[in-house]
């Protein structure tokens, strides 16, 4: 499905199969209202193009991207990848299934983060919860001045990654926790394994107001070009 730039397009409230890349054009939005969003094997929402947004007015607990176990998709579930303007994704819950265990081996290594922002300079992302993922957010490349906001997320080996900003990142109100794990999923989730923030070259991070409940909170590294992470 693409539709045109500088547009509009609404979900009415109700439930819905993607099997194919809902395309974002530059300056549209895409607005989900509620309902379930689940996704085929090769279900995604792709924002290749500047200044797209994809907003769920009825919050995250409203609104929820269904991934299976079977997905195919190898970048983000929702994609974000283009020049300034920056996209934004405000309101949803993504859900990915995963078996009810405790070895991490038997879990489902999605290919796909459930935000690929890599390489998206300046990417907002607020109020939105990722449940189960195997890795969340992807902020690979030049994604410096990006911001996430209100974040809920129960991720199951990165959380967050970061490296090659050139900019200010702003991270606030995140709360990495066990949320809509089984007993199982959570022994899995506090392995130490599990990482919430892994940072490799970011210029300047700023990490506020956030609380973080699992394996290791946060981990510094040297990242693309030999360098580190600076910030607060």
């Amino acid at each position: 499905l693409a539709f045109g730039s500088s547009t509009v397009v609404m979900a009415p409230p109700g439930n819905y199969k993607i099997n194919s890349a809902v395309v974002l054009p530059a300056q549209a939005e895409l607005i989900l209202y509620p309902g379930t969003y689940t996704l085929g094997n090769a279900g995604q929402f792709a924002m290749p193009n500047s200044g797209s947004k994809l907003l769920c007015p009825g919050g995250s607990e409203n609104t929820f991207i269904s991934v299976p176990s079977t997905y195919t998709v190898t970048t983000g579930v929702v994609y974000m990848n283009s020049i300034e303007p920056s996209g934004t994704v405000d309101g949803c819950q993504i859900d990915f299934a995963q078996p009810d265990t405790s070895v991490r081996a038997s879990l489902t290594h999605y290919a796909a983060y459930a935000i690929e922002a890599s390489n998206q300079p300046r990417a907002q992302i607020r109020n939105v919860k990722i449940v189960g993922a195997w890795n969340g957010i992807d902020f690979a490349q030049n994604s410096g001045g990006s911001m996430v906001d209100g974040l809920k997320m129960s991720s199951l080996n990165i959380g967050i990654n970061i490296d090659g900003a050139l900019d200010s990142m702003r991270i606030n109100d995140l709360h990495w926790f066990p949320f809509g794990l089984t007993v199982n999923q959570q022994t899995a989730f506090f392995n130490v394994a599990n990482i919430g923030i892994n940072s490799g070259h970011c210029d300047d991070l700023h990490i506020s107001n956030s609380l973080f409940i699992g394996g290791q909170a946060i981990t510094l590294y040297t990242g693309s070009g030999g360098n580190g992470t600076y910030g607060e």
